[in-house]
Order: structure tokens, then C-alpha cells, then sequence
């Protein structure tokens, strides 16, 4: 059995999966907005580029299908934009 490792940068994905022994769980740190639950910034960046992924699951603000995703925020941007380089499915926030 393949455990599932699940990175994220948000407070309430790593905590909805700490305490669940079927996974592993990477915080990928930075500076922590709390308006959003998240993290962000250059640490967090730095992290994801030493990730490989097979898959992600990612959210965001809007989806159109051309353009592709949006973000309300740059920062978050960023970060996700890190992840969909490698692989992701996207799913639009409600």
C-alpha cells in the first residue's frame, strides 16, 4: 500500500490530516496570512521547487478556459502557480 503524502500550505489541510496515520503531511511554511490560513512568500516558494509531484489537487479563485486559473491574491498566484507547472487538477473555489 502507497501512503499519500499531502503538501499543502494551508492551515486547514494540514490540520484536517496530522493526526491521520495513513498519510504524511508537509507544511511547506513561509510567512502566514492569517486573513486566509495560509502561507506564502519566498520560503514557500523555494519549498515547492523541491517537491516533485505526481499529482495535485489544487483550488482557485476563478477558471475560465482559456486564460486558465485565477487568484484573487498574486501571492497565492505564485505559490500555485509552482504546483501547476508540474501536474494538477483545478478545482474553482465556491
Amino acid at each position: 500500500k502507497k501512503r499519500l503524502t499531502i503538501v499543502s500550505n494551508s492551515n486547514d489541510i494540514i490540520n484536517e490530516f496530522i493526526n491521520q496515520s495513513d498519510y504524511m503531511v508537509i507544511n511547506i511554511g513561509g510567512e502566514y496570512i492569517r486573513e486566509s490560513g495560509i502561507y506564502i512568500g519566498v520560503l514557500a516558494k523555494n519549498m515547492l521547487e523541491r517537491i516533485c509531484f505526481e499529482k495535485a489537487v489544487i483550488t482557485c479563485a476563478g477558471f475560465d478556459i482559456e486564460r486558465g486559473a485565477s487568484e484573487v491574491s498574486e501571492f497565492e498566484a505564485e505559490i500555485k502557480k509552482k504546483v501547476v507547472v508540474r501536474k494538477a487538477f483545478i478545482f474553482k473555489k465556491n
